[in-house]
């Protein structure tokens, strides 16, 4: 009985029968400047005049080597900007909708990533426990292509993208957030 009213209170909080009142404004990513209309360096009065305001926030006190310090989430149409000093340094896209300027999106294969950008020697790649992606945390598998400055995070099975982040290629690869 607790489980089935856990559920219900579960269904009514998501609120299904609501219509999203957002959609993203623009659906380009464009790797080392821009997703969705958010700009690398925009504040969060910027992103707040797109897409109203943020469903989540995150702040990653008990990790230390992150070049973020506060994460927002737009769970409603599948954006997360993650800021440092109050400026957006990371934009990490869940929505289907956007896609690279060349055509790679949630969804794409690892072969189609890779027919794109090959296997720089400059790409992170990573694998092991649940990446920190928002509504995705079964993400194993990540590529980083740092003089693109566009990371692509997979689910293992199938291999295919959850999220694509946008950043600067400048930046430190990580920084102290103490």
């Amino acid at each position: 009985m607790r489980i089935l009213l856990l559920l219900l209170i579960a269904f009514l909080a998501c609120g299904e029968n609501e219509e999203v009142e957002n959609e993203l404004v623009n659906t380009t990513v464009v790797p080392g400047r821009e997703a969705v209309g958010i700009k690398l360096g925009d504040d969060l009065d910027k992103v707040r005049e797109l897409y109203g305001e943020p469903q989540l926030d995150y702040r990653p006190e008990w990790y230390k080597t992150l070049p973020w310090t506060i994460a927002y989430d737009w769970s409603d149409l599948g954006v997360t900007v993650y800021f440092d000093n109050d400026r957006a340094v990371e934009i990490g896209v869940r929505n289907a909708e956007a896609r690279t300027t060349n055509g790679l999106s949630v969804g794409s294969s690892w072969d189609e990533v890779h027919e794109v950008y090959g296997n720089e020697e400059n790409v992170d790649s990573g694998q092991g426990g649940a990446l920190f992606v928002f509504g995705h945390g079964d993400a194993k598998y990540s590529d980083a292509y740092t003089s693109k400055g566009i990371e692509f995070r997979y689910t293992i099975e199938p291999f295919v993208v959850v999220q694509m982040v946008v950043f600067d290629v400048t930046r430190d690869a990580v920084v102290d957030v103490e």
